[in-house]
């Protein structure tokens, strides 16, 4: 029995050792090797799930962490492990109930701040900001969990507090990501307060004048560029074939097509017959909600359809995106209209991969605007690109789909092509997700997005057949 132990914790030390000295693979097999000698330690699984977790290793992070809970259920930090392996994942859902647990267990400092991140990653700002708070004041020195509040309350609106929690983070000793986030945050704050006043004037005269005169002056630390996005989409345009035309069958689009579009933003309806249905929706109808968010796209679509010429100067085109924005979700709840984010941001259906940091957002599309958008062929590869660029850069904290889907619509229809309607298994959440994904992988390849749109294209014809 003593040389079991000898044994197991000479490999431990040995395990320990090799993670010191960087040998993350030497560490990983003398772990394994302790929990051979006794499967029993939790130790030995922890250390191979934090090594796991290190190098990407998720199978083997998740069964690590698994044996040392089912070893030992009440060890917080344990909890706290498989949830990053979920969150890693992209299983937000699941992360979050592992953080859930850990806080049950013990509300420590770590706990509080993994699971108030878990809830603003799904959405949930109330909660997320209620246990921040709490960690924050457990643990005063904790700048990870003020760092975090900071974010939190400018992603929720809340840009008083956001202001008062920077001005505190000021005097305070930060690592250095931190104090780049605290940075960048500032400039956006101080971005917010200079274009606040103006965007509620565009909203409230419907005059896009007050958006164009304003971010004329943008200052330069807001204009930095997302070079990862601008090489793809150089890339995406060189791998363009030379014989790039395809015959799209012409048609007329029906008097109400503005209206037919709206309804296949989410989508809310898929074929002509559910059309029908919507003139019998009631408030009391089980997708209302779903309805009125799609109506809300009318006028966007309406002003984007005009504005062609708009979108040849970088200034203009960007005025023309955060105006689209502001008219497809002025009269819905939990949107900042025609704003720009705040804030970093991630996609909800992939939230391990970041989008463009805010202070990118605006440089970002403008250069493609000055310098790519023109070498473009009219069409379906400037369809697919614009769309691309919309959902890399993410510049709304929410809104992101139905902008990137208004322009590639409209860039079809300004070839004198079909727009495209988008079902849900064909959607950015289906295969224009899949296209995305494979164009960001390899940038050479845009045949998945060419074949999701001239899906949609012949969705649309066979739709307006059947009306």
């Amino acid at each position: 029995m003593n040389n079991k132990k000898t044994l197991w914790q000479e490999q431990m030390t040995n395990g320990v050792s090799q993670l010191k000295n960087g040998n993350l693979k030497s560490a990983t097999q003398w772990f394994k090797k302790a929990t051979i000698t006794d499967p029993s330690e939790e130790s030995a699984w922890i250390n191979i799930c934090t090594v796991s977790l290190a190098i990407n290793d998720l199978k083997t992070a998740e069964e690590a962490a698994k044996k040392a809970i089912h070893l030992n259920p009440k060890f917080p930090p344990t909890q706290l492990m498989l949830g990053d392996v979920y969150r890693m994942k992209n299983s937000p859902k699941d992360a979050l109930t592992c953080y859930h647990k850990s806080v049950e267990i013990e509300r420590t400092p770590i706990s509080l701040n993994k699971l108030g991140c878990a809830y603003r990653e799904n959405g949930d700002l109330e909660n997320a900001i209620e246990l921040l708070n709490e960690a924050v004041h457990r643990a005063p020195k904790f700048t990870t969990a003020k760092v975090n509040l900071l974010t939190s309350y400018t992603i929720a609106g809340d840009f008083e507090s956001a202001r008062k929690q920077e001005q505190l983070l000021k005097y305070i000793k930060l690592p250095k990501d931190e104090l780049e986030l605290v940075d960048e945050t500032s400039a956006m704050l101080s971005e917010h307060e200079r274009l606040e006043e103006n965007i509620r004037l565009a909203n409230n005269e419907n005059n896009r004048d007050y958006i164009d005169n304003i971010i004329a002056s943008t200052p330069d630390k807001i204009l930095k560029k997302d070079n990862f996005v601008l090489d793809t989409i150089q890339a995406m345009i060189d791998a363009i074939p030379e014989d790039h035309k395809t015959e799209i069958e012409k048609i007329n689009l029906p008097d109400n097509w503005n209206y037919i579009e709206s309804l296949f933003m989410i989508p809310f309806i898929e074929t002509p017959s559910q059309l029908e249905e919507c003139s019998k929706i009631t408030p009391t109808h089980e997708r209302y909600d779903d309805y009125v968010e799609s109506l809300a796209m009318i006028p966007a679509i309406t002003q984007a359809r005009k504005d062609k010429s708009k979108l040849l100067n970088p200034i203009s085109a960007e005025s023309c995106l955060r105006f689209w924005h502001l008219l497809s979700v002025r009269e819905l709840d939990g949107f900042m209209p025609g704003h720009f984010k705040y804030c970093r941001n991630t996609l909800k259906n992939d939230i391990t991969q970041p989008r463009s940091k805010p202070t990118e957002s605006c440089g970002t599309i403008r250069h493609f605007i000055e310098h790519l958008y023109p070498k473009i062929p009219n069409g379906v590869y400037r369809a697919a690109i614009c769309l691309y660029l919309i959902i890399e850069v993410h510049p709304y904290i929410d809104g992101n789909g139905r902008v990137a889907m208004n322009w590639l619509n409209r860039e079809l229809e300004w070839n004198n092509e079909a727009p495209a309607l988008f079902t849900r298994e064909n959607g950015l959440r289906g295969s224009l997700r899949t296209a995305r994904i494979m164009a960001r992988k390899n940038p050479s390849d845009l045949r998945y997005f060419v074949e999701a749109i001239r899906k949609g294209q012949n969705n649309t014809i066979n739709f307006c057949k059947n009306l």
